[in-house]
């Protein structure tokens, strides 16, 4: 293993090989990530640049001996580009895990890439930006005491504003493993997401999230946000090796965000999901 300063600085070339948002190191992992916003909304609202549409994220772990590492994430795509995206991963040998559609009532479309490889950090770098040939836009956060207190509600962490959007997110202590390799801590694993759009002059917006639950755990779990009037956007398997198995449940709603927030504490109380 490679010590965390040297990690770091790999950290940083790998979002300068990509032109991605270096977001730093976080329990082992570097994290980085890139907005592509495109046209799209949800249930009739605006969803253009919220962190779970249109943000793409990438989790490589520390190295081993042999230079390889854990790296796990997803690319978003609209409906236009998916089969172009695939088609370049495919070429640069870049193993796809699964391609699912996060939520429902979407316009005009939006699909997950989910990427699950073992391999050279830098090496894996250079060929995901040939693949998408492009660089992304950056991912800029700003302060917002709104986002803090949803955060404060879900007993979790705010992320800031990102495109008018709030970010907030709960880390679960679940452990797992992913082609064999700890992922215990992977944000694109086991972190819940919850997003909160601008609020219209009824105090509602579109809210939308992300729940990973054990696969053995999601009926009850779906059974607990549909007594909420949560709707369920999706429920995937994202990473095929994940032990033990791992869902994904994505969920949306139009309310008020607090309210939205609230129900999402009750149901992380009670499914204790932490």
């Amino acid at each position: 293993m490679i010590r965390k300063r040297k990690f770091k600085k790999v950290c940083s070339k790998i979002a300068t090989i990509l032109g991605w948002t270096n977001l730093g190191v976080t329990a082992g992992f570097c994290d980085v990530a890139t907005s592509n916003p495109f046209p799209l909304t949800i249930s009739g609202r605006r969803a253009t640049g919220a962190p779970v549409t249109d943000t793409s994220f990438l989790n490589i772990g520390k190295p081993d001996r042999t230079g390889r590492s854990l790296i796990i994430g997803r690319i978003a795509s609209s409906d236009r580009d998916l089969n172009r995206i695939i088609s370049r991963l495919q070429k640069q040998n870049i193993p796809i895990s699964t391609v699912s559609a996060p939520f429902i009532f979407v316009r005009p479309g939006l699909n997950y890439v989910r990427i699950e490889a073992l391999d050279r950090p830098l090496d894996f770098a250079k060929r995901l930006r040939r693949a998408l040939n492009r660089n992304g836009e950056q991912v800029i956060s700003k302060p917002s005491r709104r986002c803090h207190r949803l955060a404060n509600i879900i007993g979790g962490d705010s992320l800031g504003l990102i495109n008018g959007f709030c970010n907030v997110i709960k880390t679960q202590n679940k452990p797992l493993t992913i082609l064999g390799r700890d992922a215990t801590n992977a944000f694109n694993a086991t972190t819940i997401v919850l997003n909160a759009g601008r609020p219209d002059k009824n105090n509602k917006s579109l809210n939308l999230g992300r729940i990973p639950v054990l696969a053995r755990n999601t009926s009850k779990l779906v059974r607990a946000l549909r007594k909420r009037n949560i709707t369920i956007g999706s429920i995937i398997t994202p990473y095929k090796t994940a032990r033990p198995n791992l869902q994904h449940v994505n969920i949306q709603s139009v309310e008020n965000a607090f309210v939205f927030a609230r129900k999402i504490a009750e149901v992380i109380r009670i499914q204790k999901l932490h």
